[in-house]
């Protein structure tokens, strides 16, 4: 979808939810990134095939010392949410793997 045809969709779907804002408000200036078109980002957030594929539970149970994190290693992919509960997965198995050592 061509840029601003993206630009009117989002006013056409806001003016759906909010009907006086249309009348009220035009955008002043918008901007839009279509992330499928960046070269070498492939995509705003990581699209598994499913959550039961190997390389997603590997890089759940990280390697020891060395743990990962983010919405992109949480079923609730580009939101804070899985960001966040990620974060305390990985804080949990650092905690965990540092009381085994000792």
């Amino acid at each position: 979808m061509d840029e601003e045809s993206r630009h009117q969709l989002v006013v056409d779907r806001i003016a759906a939810l909010h009907p006086r804002v249309q009348a009220a408000a035009q955008p002043v200036a918008v901007h839009s990134v279509s992330w499928s078109q960046v070269p070498h980002i492939h995509g705003a957030w990581v699209n598994w095939p499913d959550y039961d594929h190997p390389a997603f539970h590997r890089l759940q149970r990280g390697l020891d010392r060395i743990q990962f994190a983010g919405d992109g290693l949480n079923p609730l992919t580009a939101w804070m949410a899985g960001a966040f509960s990620s974060a305390g997965e990985a804080l949990l198995r650092t905690i965990e793997n540092a009381s085994e050592r000792k």
